[in-house]
């Protein structure tokens, strides 16, 4: 394989033109580099679904008659006189001072909403109660009496404590990419900069909206600051390990390139980033790199017979090249696995990725040999001796192994039935705050809103009919107030609101008497005469419940952060319970929307793909092993190497109790990557010193002393930079360098321990 025509030719054309070489490298990353600027993001969950998804038409047309109810930016004032006029002035100032923004498409708080209440004389008023742009002490004192019997908007727009309120933006539909959320977001946070609450309280921002943003925000902290912080110091590690500078830039800067060009290529094509492919510039960083030293490191070793430079790059390549490709050609099959995805997300990561794998490739092979041979090798450089201290530890290791490889053997399969049942107890799950660094102000927050009010995670019962008016029939009003108050009752339901609840409040603020708001609807004519008291408000608002010919109604459930699998498991229930509700209405259909279902469904959906595709990455990659080795027992004992740091990392988050989601997940990837990056490299060294006639046991040391050296620092470089990563606000990254480093002492110990000893047992020719 080492030795075919391709790696030669490749190896003469790079080095023999190495400087044109290098100059096109650079000028293909400034080309790439120049679009990275235009690159977008999109945290929506409509991102997680493909655009023929029934899920994906079902929200668009939720939207398109109500409005979204997830793209709604919160201002929260907090005070122990929430009521006072100078308070209330405050936040009727937040709410008309964006009235006109093209971005809105309604707001509501307690002085501009409208709500029944009684006017006396037997007339309700629901109009805002604030009419013009200054709080009248007559309109507060009105306001304060009307909340002292109502309890219409408790919880939604004022604290049951009447301590917190809240303002609330109902963005545009099309308002849900970062580019439209931004300037939103900034234009609220710069005019509440402006214009300080009152001495004593405390006004904040919520909201998915500005979750999105500050996601995004805190991603582009990390990946402009930690990253290459993690770089450097990952490059300070490559330098300890072969004292030799150029050793040191020349596989930095080649990861450099590759990740501009790919990012660069994501933007000419039009893909934004999202909470999955977010991770590309890492996962190049993580994999792509270790090629780069595998290169290095051969290279010294040819500069030990030989003192020309050129000479000794050509047989690096050469003897390389096949390997480097074998590695970079099989991680990009893993990733491109996802392509039988059923989400789009995954579908357009896993070409992204292998795209970028692949990149990495070319980059590596040419620009890592063309740069090593324009450099001097120093006269005392570790990475050309025999014994070095990482070559000696290596070899020490593998001679232990070599003497006892059955009890290492038994030891390999008794800790993975261990780790395996240990992983049984993993939980499968996402929510919203496990993004957040605890502590954080934002988390404190959403804490706020969740404890005083009715969370930010919207589920949306929409009911569809045909026939104009069916939704004034007071059997159907019932029914939903029925599933309403079933929901109410479950678990992590912080509040639902219904069209029936504002028909009841303007029946109790006609009568005066309380317990009218849980007696069910009696007859159509009663339900008109309740919205003949109200129908007068402009703008009716009754709009955001029922549509104008009553074809559509929807049913609010507002939920906790309680995690995407007991959302999911809520929302079936819910289903469950509606159809036993509404089996008697032939003709009226429903279904969920909203964030609360919408995200739960898509990590649910991608979890399933990303478990199954890696399953199928597993055949592909042992079939192309096998094919390429030509050796089906090759073949078979690549597999357990491979398999390793995948249970052992699985096993560590179960024990962790760190849940596997769609983030979490990519990890799984990750850990293919590397152990068949390190398994082939290991591989494929053993091939070609037993075709220079050594014997089992001399291969494998020989192997361990080049290729294993190799393994050993890129495990070492990637430790240390992702000990930064731990630093992270962004609790996605944090979990990801601290599984990386797990997952690399799982390749460790699978490609220098286990795999030694089963090709000392497991091929012919053993002594």
């Amino acid at each position: 394989m080492a030795e075919g025509r391709l790696p030669k030719w490749i190896a003469h054309t790079v080095v023999q033109h190495r400087v044109a070489v290098i100059a096109v490298a650079l000028a293909v990353a400034a080309l790439f580099a120049a679009q990275i600027p235009n690159i977008e993001a999109n945290f929506s969950p409509q991102s997680l679904f493909a655009t023929e998804d029934e899920q994906q038409r079902n929200s668009d047309a939720f939207r398109e008659a109500f409005g979204s109810t997830e793209s709604v930016l919160l201002v929260l004032l907090e005070s122990d006189d929430i009521l006072s006029t100078e308070r209330l002035q405050y936040l009727h100032d937040i709410a008309i001072e964006f009235g006109d923004a093209p971005w809105l498409r309604r707001v509501e708080s307690i002085t501009v909403s409208g709500f029944p209440r009684a006017d006396g004389d037997g007339v309700i008023d629901v109009n805002p109660p604030v009419r013009g742009d200054e709080v009248e002490d007559s309109e507060a004192e009105n306001l304060r009496e009307a909340l002292a019997t109502s309890q219409f908007v408790e919880g939604v727009l004022i604290s049951e404590s009447h301590r917190l309120a809240v303002v609330a933006f109902f963005l545009e539909n099309e308002y849900t990419e970062i580019a439209e959320l931004r300037p939103v977001v900034r234009s609220v946070q710069a005019w509440l900069a402006a214009h300080p609450p009152p001495a004593g309280d405390r006004v904040e921002i919520g909201g998915i909206p500005f979750i999105r943003t500050w996601v995004v925000d805190q991603l582009r902290r990390d990946q402009t600051t930690l990253v290459p912080l993690s770089l450097l110091l990952s490059a300070l590690f490559l330098f300890v390990c072969f004292r030799w500078l150029p050793g040191t830039l020349v596989p930095t800067t080649a990861v450099l390139i590759s990740v501009v060009v790919s990012v660069g290529l994501m933007v000419l094509v039009g893909e934004t980033v999202n909470i999955i492919n977010q991770m590309l510039p890492i996962l190049i960083l993580i994999i792509g790199v270790s090629d780069s030293i595998h290169l290095v490191n051969r290279y010294g070793e040819e500069l030990r017979d030989t003192d020309d430079r050129r000479l000794a790059a050509k047989r690096t390549v050469s003897t390389i090249a096949a390997a480097c490709f074998l590695t970079s050609f099989t991680t990009a099959v893993g990733f491109a696995s996802l392509i039988v995805a059923r989400t789009t997300v995954l579908q357009r990561f896993g070409v992204a990725t292998a795209a970028a794998m692949l990149i990495a490739y070319v980059v590596t092979i040419t620009v890592v040999p063309a740069a090593l041979s324009l450099f001097r090798a120093p006269e005392h450089r570790a990475f050309v001796q025999h014994d070095g201290v990482l070559e000696r530890a290596t070899v020490a290791t593998v001679n232990i192994v070599l003497r006892h490889p059955w009890p290492v053997i038994t030891i390999a399969v008794l800790t993975l039935v261990g780790a395996v049942f240990v992983s049984t107890k993993i939980v499968v799950d996402a929510t919203l705050l496990e993004i957040m660094k605890p502590g954080d102000p934002t988390t404190e927050t959403m804490h706020l809103i969740e404890e005083e009010l009715n969370g930010i995670i919207p589920v949306e019962v929409s009911l569809i009919s045909d026939t104009e008016g069916r939704f004034d029939d007071p059997a159907i009003l019932n029914a939903v107030d029925e599933l309403a108050r079933w929901a109410d009752e479950q678990p992590g339901v912080l509040h639902t609101s219904t069209y029936g609840d504002y028909l009841h409040e303007a029946l109790v603020a006609y009568t005066g008497d309380p317990e009218r708001r849980a007696q069910p609807f009696r007859s159509r004519a009663q339900v008109a005469q309740l919205y003949s008291l109200i129908e007068g408000a402009r703008p009716d608002p009754t709009a955001a419940w029922v549509s104008f010919d009553r074809r559509r109604l929807r049913l609010n459930v507002q939920l906790a952060d309680i995690g995407g699998r007991t959302s999911l498991a809520l929302c079936n229930e819910l289903l469950k319970r509606a159809d036993e509700l509404f089996a008697e209405f032939d003709d009226i259909t429903y279904h969920l929307s909203g964030d609360g279902y919408s995200g739960a469904r898509g990590v649910d959906l991608i979890m399933r793909d990303m478990l199954s595709s890696l399953g199928l990455a597993f055949v592909v990659i042992f079939i192309i092993m096998t094919l390429l080795f030509r050796s089906v027992r090759m073949g078979i004992l690549s597999v357990p190497p491979n398999v390793i740091p995948l249970i052992l990392t699985l096993a560590y988050m179960a024990a962790r109790g760190i849940y596997l989601n769609s983030t979490s997940a990519i990890i799984f990837s990750v850990s293919l990557g590397l152990a068949v990056d390190d398994t082939i490299h290991v591989l494929a060294r053993f091939r070609e010193e037993l075709a220079a006639g050594r014997s089992t046991d001399d291969a494998i040391r020989r192997t361990a002393r080049g290729t294993g050296r190799a393994i050993l620092v890129t495990s070492i470089m990637f430790v240390g930079g992702m000990v930064l990563l731990l630093w992270s606000s962004f609790q996605p990254i944090r979990l990801f360098a601290e599984l990386v480093c797990v997952t690399l002492v799982g390749c460790y110990i699978g490609d220098l321990i286990v795999l030694p000893a089963l090709l000392k047992v497991g091929w012919k020719g053993s002594t």
